[in-house]
């Protein structure tokens, strides 16, 4: 029951999300990576999770196909290249191959010094793997301890300062979600003491294939956001698999090795927890910029506004009601769009939204003299640009 529960809830985000049809490639993938020791039964779980699937995905998929003639729905279809999205990656640009990213910060300062730790963290995860040095185990322990405080220290000063000195907002998952590195640290516990949990083991292998899978198959790195937004679903899993990690390693460790376990967890804890104040404040501070550019829509006597892209509407919902929204992206449709509002309506004068950042199509220049802009020329500086056009007949 609980495996067709899971495979709905799947299904469901299938509905709306594109990078979620690779959450299912990462469910089979930790079905198989377990399946050699028996620990989970792969194909009846592989069933019992499709037809879960199909209890949500599939009604879904075949009314998108009746309304859309597409079953995955110009919602999903526009940011997928090939099925409707060519538009959306011309205008973005591909970041396939730059696409990690989303892993880790790309620039500003201390960034090297970040990935030199984060080098030493990982080459000591190797040669555990490989080597397994037992001599040095605890020299290695303690040696990942200070690297990852030293990261928690370089990540927080740049938190800190994003807005100010580093100008970039944090997009990343070390930065937005540092706990991650909990699942790099490595215990120098004995053989009999290293149990193995098939439920925690299972949710970070779909944690990590979910990750692994959106960096190497993403076309787009996710725009602008507070933390990788296409990372999101792995959160949960990875969450789950560190503290239970986290919890057995507790109860075998030795004194010291628990007190290195808890600084370490402490200082992740408490940055993640500051890197969510900071990103609740940022998205606080959109709605409020979202409310006021509302208000500014909805002050003004004209009943037309006019936007060129398709995500300005969804700053101003509660505009619906009183306004009437149209859209045009090219020129072609822009002008064949405002010589329909003077020709055909009883319209004297528009609002018009523009984002010199996305396609910005200049109605001036494509009208002519038969529009006449009303006071001052926009900011073209802003992300969204507001102005008002008389429509001359």
């Amino acid at each position: 029951l609980w495996l067709i529960a899971a495979g709905a809830a799947i299904g469901l985000g299938l509905t709306m999300r594109a990078e979620l049809y690779v959450y299912p490639v990462a469910v089979a993938i930790g079905f198989v990576l377990l399946r050699s020791a028996r620990k989970i039964p792969f194909l009846r779980s592989l069933v019992w999770l499709a037809g879960g699937g199909l209890l949500t995905a599939g009604p879904w998929w075949l009314y998108q196909l009746v309304r859309w003639g597409d079953p995955l729905g110009p919602r999903v279809a526009q940011n997928v290249p090939g099925l409707g999205g060519s538009d959306m990656l011309e205008r973005l640009g591909d970041t396939t191959g730059h696409n990690w990213t989303m892993l880790v910060p790309s620039a500003g300062s201390r960034v090297d010094l970040l990935a030199v730790l984060g080098a030493v963290v990982l080459l000591i995860v190797v040669a555990r793997l490989i080597a397994n040095p037992v001599r040095f185990e605890r020299v290695l322990f303690w040696l990942q301890v200070g690297s990852v405080i030293a990261m928690t220290v370089i990540l927080l000063w740049r938190l800190a300062n994003w807005s100010t000195a580093l100008s970039q907002r944090p997009d990343d998952l070390l930065t937005t979600f540092p706990l991650i590195l909990l699942l790099l640290l490595t215990l120098p516990l004995k053989q009999a003491e290293r149990a193995v949990f098939p439920l925690a083991d299972f949710l970070l292998i779909v944690g990590g294939a979910f990750v692994a899978l959106v960096v190497l198959v993403s076309p787009f790195q996710g725009g602008v956001q507070w933390g990788p937004r296409f990372l999101l679903p792995a959160l949960v899993p990875l969450t789950v698999a560190g503290v239970d990690r986290a919890a057995r390693w507790q109860h075998s460790a030795d004194r010291s090795l628990r007190v290195g376990l808890a600084a370490t967890l402490s200082a992740l804890v408490l940055l993640g927890g500051y890197s969510t104040w900071l990103g609740a404040q940022f998205t606080r501070d959109g709605q409020n910029s979202n409310a006021q550019f509302q208000q500014a829509i909805s002050s003004l006597p004209e009943h037309v506004v006019v936007a060129d892209a398709w995500f300005i509407p969804q700053g101003a919902p509660y505009t619906f009601g009183d306004k009437l929204w149209l859209m045009a992206e090219s020129g072609k449709s822009m002008y064949q769009l405002l010589q329909m509002l003077r020709k055909t309506t009883s319209e004297t004068s528009v609002i018009y939204l523009s984002s010199p950042y996305w396609a910005h199509v200049d109605p001036q220049v494509i009208m002519g003299p038969r529009i006449a802009l009303i006071g001052d020329p926009p900011d073209t500086s802003q992300f969204v640009t507001l102005a008002r056009y008389l429509l001359l007949r």
